[in-house]
Formats: structure tokens, C-alpha cells, sequence
């Protein structure tokens, strides 16, 4: 299983790829897919999180749900979390049915991203 600096690896990789998304995408033709990369960053800086605490990373969206759901290091970010996964599946499965506000998404995204440096840099 990957460890800490693997997961942060993995988000810087796909921040970049989400950058590059962000210059080809000018007329935002692929919102959907810049939210699940958006999701994907922040899980895997939760991961990172996860397996410093306890050293071991979760086995799919469900366990990490509880890590999320359970350990106080998570309090002040549950809530928007568990928002940018709701997105994240919209964007994935529900194939245009369910309008995604991008501007609230990366609204979300930038506010997890500080949280989570917060919360990295105080465990």
C-alpha cells in the first residue's frame, strides 16, 4: 500500500494534470472531469493524512469515509469532504443529469486544500 509521500506524490501529480486540464479547457467543456481530479487530489492528501496517524491507508471510498467520519483531525473538514465526494459521483455516474455548480466546487476545493495544509502541518 502506498505510504504518506506516495499519496503526496500522487496529488502533486494530479494538480498538475488538473493545471493542464485548466489551460485546454477554456470554454469549460470538461467541468465534470476537473471535479473528479479536484476529489482525487484531496484524497489522496487525506490518505497522506490517514496513514501518518495510524500507518495505514484505506481501502476504498468506504473506509475512508469512517477514517474521515471518525478521527478528530478531520472535524473541521468532514462536512466538505463528504460535499466534494457528492460531486464527484455526479460528475462521474450521473452523466449530465445533475447540474454541478463549478464555482461552488472550487470554492470547496481551495477551501480543503488550506484545511488539509492546517491539518498536515499540525499532526
Amino acid at each position: 500500500m502506498p505510504n504518506e509521500q506516495a499519496h503526496l506524490r500522487q496529488a502533486e501529480h494530479n494538480s498538475k494534470f488538473l493545471i493542464e486540464i485548466g489551460k485546454c479547457d477554456t470554454a469549460n467543456k470538461f467541468n465534470d472531469w476537473q471535479v473528479v481530479v479536484m476529489f482525487y487530489i484531496i484524497l489522496h492528501r487525506v490518505d497522506s493524512i490517514i496513514d501518518k496517524l495510524i500507518q495505514c491507508s484505506p481501502h476504498g471510498h468506504e473506509a475512508r469515509m469512517k477514517y474521515v467520519a471518525r478521527l478528530i483531525q478531520f472535524s473541521s473538514i468532514r462536512e466538505e469532504y463528504f460535499n466534494l465526494y457528492r460531486f464527484s459521483i455526479y460528475a462521474r455516474y450521473e452523466c449530465g443529469k445533475v447540474a454541478i455548480d463549478y464555482e461552488k466546487v472550487r470554492s470547496l476545493y481551495t477551501y480543503l486544500l488550506t484545511s488539509i495544509d492546517s491539518i498536515q502541518q499540525a499532526i
